[in-house]
């Protein structure tokens, strides 16, 4: 069983809005590559990250709006992407 555990840098000055956006581009991209060799993706577990600001980003967030970009704030997104029916 193909576990898929995406995990972007922290390092940079990025916020959580392109942290987001930079993680539903990756899983993303990783389930459709996996569509298109032909794995079976009922099969695969993607396992939960934490979307995160950068390092020197120099602001502060709340745990309210890391859960808010996480995984259950793109779950519905991903869900769209006509790859993974």
């Amino acid at each position: 069983m193909p576990i898929i555990e995406p995990d972007l840098s922290r390092a940079g000055r990025h916020g959580l809005s392109a942290a987001q956006s930079a993680w539903e581009r990756a899983v993303s991209a990783v389930y459709t590559a996996l569509w298109e060799h032909g794995v079976l993706l009922e099969g695969t577990v993607l396992k939960c990250s934490m979307v995160t600001q950068g390092a020197q980003s120099g602001v502060d967030v709340t745990p309210e709006q890391v859960r808010q970009c996480d995984m259950g704030a793109a779950g519905p997104k991903l869900k769209s992407n006509r790859a993974l029916l």
